[in-house]
């Protein structure tokens, strides 16, 4: 068969770079090799599962079996790195797992300057991007300009 879905999960190497303070020093080096052993938490890197095999139960299977993996290794603590604010089915899966959100991942875009003709973004753009083009664009002609240009649009 093809794959399904996938986990990356790797042991959380912040707590030993946390004990060295960042030096990697001959000290620093045979700390990180000591305290390497005793790493007691893992970081869910990425995850992900194909489109067609999504709300199936995959992913609830997935978190499963990768968690008794660890902790037949030792680790007690997961960590579900990078998880943004706006994907739902991540955040259900953790939150049904007993994982709390303790921080907020979110996405912010400079609005770009739109140069469509009058048919090219009308309606799919928003009001603020629609007030930023307009300001950015009253800039670069000028408003006289710019005014002649829409009244002959």
């Amino acid at each position: 068969g093809e794959p399904a879905a996938f986990l990356m999960g790797v042991p959380d190497y912040n707590q030993v770079l946390k004990r060295i303070n960042g030096r990697l020093g001959p000290v620093g080096l045979l700390k990180f090799l000591w305290y390497s052993r005793r790493i007691t938490d893992i970081r869910v890197m990425t995850m992900g599962v194909k489109e067609a095999y999504r709300k199936r139960g995959i992913e609830g299977l997935l978190y499963l079996e990768s968690f008794k993996a660890a902790m037949k290794r030792g680790y007690v603590h997961a960590e579900m790195s990078w998880v943004l604010e706006d994907n739902v089915l991540m955040r259900r899966g953790c939150e049904l797992m007993g994982g709390t959100a303790y921080k907020k991942y979110r996405i912010f875009e400079k609005p770009r300057f739109l140069l469509r003709g009058r048919w090219g973004a009308g309606t799919e753009m928003g009001l603020p991007t629609l007030v930023w083009n307009l300001k950015r664009a009253m800039a670069v002609v000028g408003s006289v300009a710019l005014t002649e240009r829409l009244a002959r649009a």
